[in-house]
Order: structure tokens, then sequence, then C-alpha cells
């Protein structure tokens, strides 16, 4: 029984990897450029495993959008895999820590030797200004991301079509009823 298994598990081991796993390893390294390397293994693929495709690779925004607004430095981004929105961000945020540091230094120099200038202030409010914008882009980059590339990763997937199907409660002659709403984009 023991050789059986052993048998299987080593022949498993040498088998090809199907279409769809390929697609997979791909999709798990892929980055938004080369989701064009998918479209040849997915031409073969049934409808049930062109969704399941979809749904286990589109990108999720929670953790990007949580990591971006708290943390900073582009590291949600860079989890998200968007290596232009990490980057922007942590420079933004680094250049935004240096300018509000020197402000705060030329001002309480400006303090201590008693000298009417406001140039430390006006950095450290520029400085800050500049960390909110930062946070706002980091905080909107992740949907952007995201929907980019699950548009691309569906034209990859269903061709031009993405199928949405919704149940919806209705009212209708004074009864609640269920309803199914399908969607289709173009």
């Amino acid at each position: 029984m023991f050789l059986l298994i052993l048998a299987v598990c080593i022949s498993s081991l040498f088998a090809d990897p199907t279409d769809f796993q390929k697609a997979s390893l791909i999709l798990n390294n892929a980055k938004i450029d080369t989701l064009s390397l998918v479209s040849q293994y997915t031409t073969g693929l049934s409808d049930s495993e062109r969704m399941m495709l979809y749904n286990e690779n589109k990108k999720d925004t929670t953790t990007a959008f949580l990591l971006n607004l708290l943390v900073g430095a582009g590291i949600g981004s860079y989890v998200q895999k968007d290596a232009k929105g990490g980057t922007t961000q942590l420079i933004g945020d680094i250049a935004s820590g240096i300018l509000m540091t020197v402000g705060y230094c030329q001002g309480m120099y400006e303090i201590i030797e008693s000298i009417d200038s406001r140039v430390g202030t006006v950095m450290l409010a520029t400085g800050l200004l500049s960390l909110i914008s930062f946070r706002v882009f980091a905080s909107i980059r992740p949907f952007d991301f995201a929907k980019d590339y699950n548009d691309k990763l569906s034209q990859v997937c269903y061709g031009k079509a993405v199928p949405e199907i919704a149940v919806m409660p209705v009212f209708l002659n004074n009864q609640l009823g269920v309803a199914l709403q399908g969607k289709i984009s173009f």
C-alpha cells in the first residue's frame, strides 16, 4: 500500500502542469504589465476555471489602504505589488519628514537667537502639508491600482466582458421576494 501511494506521489511530480496551474503560477508572481502572458493559458479553460482564476488573483484594497494610511512609506502599495505607488509615497514621506525636521530646527534656532524670521515656520508648515498630501495620494492609490489590475485581469480571464451576478431583495405587490440581477461590462 505504501509503495502504491509513493508511486502515485512520484508520478504526480513529473506530470505536466495544467493551463490553470500555469496561469495561476504566472499571476502569483505577475505585475500589471505581464498579464498578457496569462492569456495564452486561459483560452482552453472552462468558465468556472476562469472565474476561479479571477477570484483567486484579483487585488484587494483593504490591507493596502490601511497600511498606506496608518504606517505610510508606501508599505501598503508594496504589499499590493504596486512599486510605482509605493516608491512615490516613500519618497514623499522622506522629503516631507526632512522638510519638517529642518523647519523645526530652523524655528528653534530663530527662537533661541531671537531672529525675527518665519522661515522655520513656513518650512514646517510646508512639510506638514506635503505629508498630508502624500497620505491622501497613498489612500487613493490602492483603489486606483486595484481597479486597473482587476480590469486587465478580467480581460485576460473573460475577454472583454466581466459577468457580475447579484441576488437582490424586491418588494412587489406587497410581497417580499428575491430577484437575480446580472451585469456585463464592456
